[in-house]
């Protein structure tokens, strides 16, 4: 392919932003002002409610006290879902956090609440978690004073937040926002005997996944590796995080697909705007009508006709994420913190789940159909009890990335044409294999870091 067809291809991958972090973007923005479509159990353990969010901040509203013995605590609205367990980086640079990060230091308190955000209202989530800092880096020559400080912190608990002590901030962003909360505990952390049957059968769905994914060569798709290290119980931190510990391996899995389906779009229309570019080489089309001098293409350059074919692609991969409940970003995770008991917790998560089996039992009969042959290992996970296995000290390691490249000589091309990428996460490895014209981009740790956009080769 001539080479100013690649410059411009790698300039229009920023310019329309179809890499596959922009599907992950636009399908959290989605997400984000969704209702949930995961059904909770309610307080009584009967019925279903929907995620619960505050009413939207009222600036004029004047500063409140808190109430008697109440706890307050900094607020720190996001628009991500954080999990309990996990430890994430925040890269802080607004002069209110700053602030923040100053004042929980010299208290000792060095705790905070993180709370998921409504985009499209601006609502805050009623039910978030307890950040503590662990550590604290001032970067401020690194980064010429563009970031103030790296925080690495864990995250200890749930939370719920009753109100908003000081909501004028929220438009002045003088300061901070500071709310009373309540810690939440699940009341039923001691379990019984059917949670533990609960937790057995979890189990079973989950392992019976892993077969089917096999069977179906999914990619990205987990390891048999991982019904060694699988947990459901309810955790007691991050030395035994428990069922928390598999929900955010099931989150990462689905960074993976967002991932996967992101580089499958990114090809498609790359051969879209190649094909536009070679035929217009041909017909002596004057470049410098579409490429600057500054080397950028701007969207209203291009063809109506190509780019209503663009946006198409992008809305088509991103309904196809949606459809299978695949955003790593949706309000189901806001669901499972938000559930009030382990029990609850395990039906929302049984959900999730259900939802990826019949994705895959439709693809079984699917194939079935083309190549008639032995049944796959049923979907069920109506099987007896067992008890969930114990985890040992090395798999309870921080996630870690590898690449493997594992070299396929093609007799007429003499180059490579198979990479093996492998991520092991704390609690087992998710396993993708696909052509080097795709790229992979490490997926987002959720822990406050840019993703990077691919490079085009």
């Amino acid at each position: 392919m001539p080479r100013s067809v690649l410059l411009v291809l790698a300039l229009l991958a920023g310019a329309l932003g179809f890499g596959p972090s922009s599907l992950l973007r636009g399908s959290r923005a989605h997400s984000a002002c969704r209702r949930a479509v995961v059904p909770l159990l309610s307080a009584d353990g009967v019925g279903t409610s929907e995620v619960r969010w505050l009413a939207p901040l009222d600036p004029t509203d004047p500063e409140s006290a808190p109430s008697a013995g109440a706890m307050v605590m900094p607020l720190f609205p996001l628009g991500v879902t954080y999990l309990p367990y996990t430890s994430p980086v925040l890269n802080i640079f607004e002069p209110r956090y700053r602030a923040m990060y100053n004042d929980i230091l010299f208290s000792g308190a060095r705790r905070f609440m993180v709370c998921n955000v409504d985009s499209e209202t601006g609502r805050m989530a009623e039910v978030g978690v307890i950040f503590y800092l662990d550590e604290l880096k001032e970067v401020s020559e690194q980064t010429q004073d563009r970031v103030k400080y790296i925080g690495s912190h864990s995250v200890i608990g749930r939370a719920q937040l009753n109100k908003v002590l000081n909501p004028s901030v929220a438009a002045t962003r003088k300061s901070y926002l500071r709310a009373e909360v309540t810690e939440l505990r699940d009341s039923d952390a001691a379990g019984n005997a059917a949670t533990a049957n609960a937790e057995a059968e979890l189990l079973k769905m989950f392992e019976n996944l892993v077969d089917m994914q096999a069977e179906l060569k999914e990619e990205p798709r987990f390891t048999e590796a991982v019904k060694g290290t699988l947990a459901f119980g309810p955790g007691t931190g991050k030395e035994d995080k428990g069922l928390w510990g598999t929900i955010v391996l099931w989150q990462q899995f689905l960074e993976q697909r967002a991932q996967v389906v992101g580089n499958k779009m990114q090809r498609e229309i790359q051969k879209k705007v190649v094909d536009f570019l070679q035929r217009a080489e041909e017909s002596d089309f004057d470049r410098s009508k579409l490429v600057n001098s500054r080397g950028e293409v701007r969207l209203e350059d291009l063809p109506e006709e190509l780019t209503s074919e663009i946006r198409s692609i992008q809305r088509r991969y991103r309904e196809e994420l949606e459809a299978s409940e695949s955003d790593p970003y949706g309000l189901q995770f806001q669901a499972l913190l938000q559930a009030e008991t382990h029990a609850a917790r395990l039906k929302v998560f049984e959900r999730v789940l259900d939802v990826e089996r019949k994705r895959l039992s439709a693809r079984v009969r699917e194939r079935q159909k083309i190549e008639p042959g032995p049944p796959l290992p049923s979907p069920s996970f109506q099987h007896g009890a067992a008890e969930p296995t114990a985890l040992g000290t090395s798999e309870r390691e921080s996630a870690r990335m590898t690449l493997i490249r594992r070299r396929r000589c093609n007799r007429s091309s003499k180059r490579m044409t198979d990479v093996r990428w492998e991520m092991q996460a704390p609690r087992g490895s998710i396993d993708y294999t696909g052509d080097t014209a795709a790229q992979h981009p490490s997926p987002s740790a959720r822990q406050g870091l840019t993703e990077s956009e691919p490079t085009l080769t």
